[in-house]
């Protein structure tokens, strides 16, 4: 096009070339030889242009005219293959990466890692602080958690256990002759919190960051204010029609009506909470005033004056207790599992994925054909079932002698006897699977999975058990306190079981209720994190990790088609599953095949939620925030 473009300056070019050329007129005749080697080339390429069109033209027409028979041969996805897709938060990070049930608190974990150079442990409380004041309903240092740390340069995992433990004046029948849900509103429901000293530890621990600036992003949100995302909507929407506007829950009911409507909060209003800010503050600047400061002395008052009996003793002797993480290995993946122990149940998740561990010969089948598939998910069921049955024998395993129990559970042989029982045509009534007691269900919650540049992770999940926990929140500290005694059992207090209610875990002083909550870290031979998951959903928790890592383990499905699948529950009593159908249905071909199996259904409007990262080939990692309760992930 240059040639072309400068021959243009000299006058008549195209004529002058087309005609004799006068001897000596060199410019001319340069710019003619140019320009017929010009056209020659455009020529040249035009006819390549053509007969490449040409062609392509006709393998299209034969695509178009095959086509037809093609189509008509190629078959949709069967029946029992198809499943969910949601538009969930998910990505693929290079080097770190965050998922939790918020969007803006995966961010602010996000800014710990990448701006402020912090690892995972700093990220991890930070996240999870976040959390507590997002999702006000699910967690906050008014309730416990528990979390799994994984060092990658030692290879080692440590669980912390900051559950939220019975006063010392709580006795096992301290519910005897009161209204029914003494335990699970008003003062008697609270425990003793134990957040904000199992945090501050933890991080003193293993963070590299000052406390302060792990603390500081979530007292920010707090003051500039943020907007209501939506479960937190619905949750506060769903206790302004249920609370009734007296003492001790008056508080609450005017927290939850927005100043600026004189309505209930809606989504995407924006919420300022000061009076938490300012307590938050206070831990910031020592995390010991909870316990032994001038904010002991302001819980101490909020929780007497609603009915409570916690005592200045059990503020002050609350402690966090630290151990090695429970070890379950995975023969067929040459992998290790590492959860907490009791009171927690790592140990119902052990022996979950040890059962399961053992079909993994059936993998290719599970994925490829409809019965192979039905059986995956017939023996993952009953799985559930014969972990279940021996999740009722636990107990706070510093009052409870659970040492054996927990040593079975963790143990491939014991899987392998366990496995040897499921029948693949049938399924059987409660008593074969050897329950002992009838376990007390759990609510609620939050998690948070975080893995660091360093190839270090951390699995947190948290709560103040059912939504706004006893549903008393502090006029002076803004506090939302937990109703963790109701995670008790009680004697000649059974649901609709005809199992009695299990003594091991029964209130005493001191003592922490079973939570259905298993935080982990999955990692290969050579020590390299694989997975970190968790869930919350209250009872569904131990179950709704259990698939998700299944599916991914056993089906070779990516992080988020394992946890966008439908999900399926069973907890043995009562003796049927459960599903959320409006959340992803069920195809009717597989209901149909458990069904002849001997399982029954039962659909259900309560949901798990999954926060999980798996590391892929290459070396990077995929975050997945489940889409059952809308967030986002984080990392870089």
């Amino acid at each position: 096009l240059n040639v072309l473009s400068n021959c243009r300056l000299h006058k008549h070019a195209r004529e002058m070339c087309s005609g004799d050329i006068e001897e000596g007129n060199s410019n001319t005749k340069t710019c003619c030889s140019k320009f017929r080697i010009a056209v020659a080339v455009v020529v040249v390429v035009v006819v390549v242009a053509v007969v490449v069109v040409a062609v392509a033209f006709v393998l299209c027409m034969k695509g178009i005219i095959g086509g037809r028979d093609s189509d008509a041969k190629t078959e949709e996805t069967p029946e029992w293959q198809k499943n969910c897709v949601s538009d969930s938060g998910t990505d693929i990070y290079q080097y770190n990466a965050v998922s939790s049930d918020s969007a803006v608190c995966s961010t602010i974990g996000d800014y710990v890692l990448n701006v402020l150079g912090g690892n995972a442990m700093d990220a991890g409380v930070a996240t999870v602080l976040c959390v507590g004041v997002s999702n006000f309903q699910s967690a906050g240092i008014g309730g416990g958690s528990f979390l799994v740390y994984y060092n990658s340069s030692t290879r080692t995992a440590t669980a912390f256990d900051f559950r939220e433990s019975a006063p010392a004046a709580a006795h096992r029948d301290m519910y005897s002759g009161l209204p029914s849900n003494a335990s699970r509103y008003g003062g008697l429901a609270i425990g003793v919190p134990g957040e904000a000293a199992g945090l501050a530890a933890a991080h003193a621990a293993y963070g590299r960051l000052p406390w302060r600036s792990v603390v500081e992003p979530s007292t920010l949100l707090l003051r500039r204010g943020q907007r209501v995302p939506p479960a937190l909507a619905k949750a506060i929407n769903t206790t302004a029609n249920n609370l009734i506007d007296e003492a001790p829950f008056n508080e609450l009911k005017k927290w939850l009506v927005n100043p600026a409507t004189g309505n209930p909060y809606q989504e995407g209003d924006l919420l300022v909470d000061n009076k938490l800010a300012d307590t938050l503050e206070k831990i910031a600047n020592d995390p010991s005033t909870f316990y032994n400061g001038s904010l002991a002395k302001d819980i101490l008052q909020e929780v007497l004056a609603a009915g409570g009996n916690i005592t200045k003793e059990d503020l002050s002797n609350y402690r966090l207790r630290q151990h090695e993480a429970l070890t379950a290995t995975l023969p067929s993946k040459g992998q290790t599992l590492y959860s907490p122990p009791p009171p927690s149940s790592g140990a119902v998740l052990s022996l979950i994925l040890g059962i399961m561990d053992g079909y993994a010969g059936d993998s290719a089948k599970a994925r490829s054909t409809k019965d192979g598939y039905v059986n995956f998910l017939h023996r993952l069921v009953e799985s559930f079932k014969f972990a279940y049955a021996k999740r009722s024998g636990l107990g706070d395993a510093a009052f409870v002698n659970v040492t054996e129990l927990v040593a079975n559970m963790t143990s491939s042989s014991y899987a392998s006897e366990l496995r040897s029982r499921i029948t693949d045509d049938a399924t059987h009534d409660v008593n074969y699977y050897g329950p002992m007691f009838e376990w007390k269900e759990d609510s609620g919650t939050t998690h948070v999975s975080l893995v660091d540049s360093d190839g270090n992770a951390i699995a947190i999940t948290s709560s103040i058990n059912t939504h706004f926990g006893s549903r008393v929140r502090g006029n002076r500290t803004g506090i939302f306190y937990n109703n963790v005694m109701d995670d008790f059992s009680q004697p000649n207090k059974t649901s609709n079981s005809t199992l009695p209610p299990a003594p091991t875990n029964f209130i005493e002083p001191g003592k922490r209720p079973m939570s259905s909550m298993a935080p982990t870290i999955l990692v290969d031979s050579s020590g390299a994190v694989q997975f970190v998951s968790g869930a919350s959903g209250g009872s569904r928790i131990t179950t709704a990790v259990a698939y998700a890592l299944a599916r991914q383990l056993y089906l070779n499905e990516a992080v988020k088609a394992a946890v966008d699948s439908y999900r399926l529950h069973h907890q043995l009593v009562p003796n049927w599953i459960t599903y959320d159908k409006d959340k992803c249905d069920l195809p009717e071909i597989i209901e149909s095949e458990l069904r002849r199996k001997g399982h029954e259904f039962k659909n259900v409007t309560q949901f798990s939620v999954v926060e999980a990262i798996q590391r892929l080939p290459d070396g990077r990692w995929q975050a997945n925030s489940d889409f059952r309760k809308p967030s986002d992930t984080g990392g870089l």
